[in-house]
């Protein structure tokens, strides 16, 4: 069973998946579910619970579907300044929109810290089984491609074009960055943080 809140998302990933059997596709909120109680015996989320308004809420979700017991396993980004893509990202959009709070795009960073994730995991009724930090090295990628991903692909792209912003534009100042900080080909890492826990 795979879902999540974005139809657009779901079709992308249908697409990649394209011949493999077996899975069911449903756009639902992470915050009602629309499966009965203790469904499942894992509910795995990459990288989408930062993204969530009621983080306590969706983890409580999350263990109402499983059966006690099951498994929980989700990721979340590290601090943005282990992150240093996402970083220079940031810094370009933010000098080009100063003082405007919608463009601060740093929340999907801000939920790496191992007591802030255990509170949230007992409140919700889990035991935490494992938090490790993970970092992926990062080479020969396109700076521009990760510039597009990183605009492009985000609700970023909507408030930019709202404020009668070019998107190129902003892709290519991104680049720029990205290319000063890692190169072109870009070279450099991306940080997680992998949480598992069973359901008590």
């Amino acid at each position: 069973m795979a879902t999540d809140l974005s139809k657009v998302m779901l079709e992308y990933a249908r697409a990649k998946l394209v011949g493999r059997d077996g899975i069911e596709w449903r756009e639902s909120d992470a915050l009602k579910l629309p499966f009965e109680d203790q469904k499942f015996g894992a509910v795995v989320c990459g990288f989408g619970i930062m993204f969530v308004p009621d983080r306590q809420g969706a983890l409580r979700e999350a263990r109402r579907v499983l059966t006690e017991g099951g498994i929980l396993l989700f990721n979340v980004w590290d601090g943005i300044e282990n992150n240093p893509h996402a970083l220079a990202n940031a810094e370009v959009v933010e000098a080009m929109f100063p003082d405007d709070p919608e463009m601060k795009f740093r929340m999907p960073y801000d939920m790496n810290d191992p007591d802030l994730l255990r509170r949230l995991l007992e409140g919700a009724r889990f035991r935490e089984t494992r938090i490790e930090t993970k970092r992926i090295p990062i080479e020969g990628a396109d700076p521009r491609s990760i510039a597009i991903g990183q605009i492009r692909g985000t609700p970023r792209s909507a408030l930019i074009e709202k404020r009668g912003v070019s998107l190129d534009l902003v892709i290519e100042k991104v680049t720029d960055a990205l290319t000063s900080t890692g190169g072109a080909p870009y070279r450099g890492h991306a940080q997680a943080v992998i949480v598992q826990a069973l359901a008590i």
